[in-house]
């Protein structure tokens, strides 16, 4: 079996996003591959935390 990978993406970077982020650090073969909010600046600080985290 080929080792498979999930990825997901955030719709909205606020408090559920980043409380959903630090819990996403448990699942295994698993990557945050993106990030949207309307606000361009607040998406990227919520991308930069799944990368600290190591899931993105």
């Amino acid at each position: 079996m080929s080792a498979s990978r999930l990825g997901v993406g955030f719709i909205g970077s606020g408090f559920n996003a980043r409380f959903h982020m630090l819990g996403w650090r448990g699942v295994r073969d698993a990557d945050v591959l993106g990030v949207w909010s309307p606000n361009a600046k607040n998406a990227a600080s919520a991308a930069a935390l799944a990368r600290s985290l190591d899931i993105g």
